[in-house]
């Protein structure tokens, strides 16, 4: 976190990293501070310890009745990795969408995930542009390393 150089500042820091650390298992975090009207605190976090992490931060969104995007670019491996998904969450419902797939089909996951029938939107970028679901609140970006800020950005505004 980033703060003024005071040491009360400094102290409280620490002390919200260590939490959410121990809590959420976010090894570097960020707040943006600027909040729009009606919004809470967006935080980001990167976490370094893989599937427990991911599959807590899911198991949270669904017990609060919320849904989470998971962003996996490379269309060509993203049936195992929702095989994986479902081995990590059985009682989760989850769709995957991707570019390649014929527009209806896409239209029909889509129109699951909007409606709630879907807990877990496993896609490429697709939903970088044009998604406004404000019930999913959580997004997992699997390899982030691979993408730029400003990709960054855009996907984080998803939520």
């Amino acid at each position: 976190m980033q703060f003024t150089p005071t040491p009360e500042q400094q102290q409280l820091g620490e002390m919200v990293q260590r939490f959410l650390n121990e809590q959420y298992g976010f090894a570097h975090l960020s707040a943006w501070m600027r909040v729009m009207q009606g919004w809470g605190l967006a935080l980001t976090g990167r976490a370094e310890e893989g599937e427990r992490v991911m599959r807590d931060a899911i198991q949270r969104e669904i017990n609060r009745d919320g849904q989470v995007f998971y962003l996996h670019n490379r269309v060509f491996d993203i049936d195992a990795v929702a095989q994986r998904l479902r081995g990590l969450l059985p009682n989760a419902r989850i769709v995957v969408g991707h570019g390649q797939m014929h527009s209806d089909d896409l239209e029909e996951v889509m129109t699951q995930f909007v409606n709630g029938e879907a807990d877990v939107l496993l896609s490429t970028t697709i939903i970088e542009s044009g998604l406004d679901i404000p019930n999913a609140n959580t997004i997992i970006i699997d390899r982030a390393d691979r993408f730029g800020l400003s990709d960054l950005y855009q996907l984080r505004g998803r939520v």
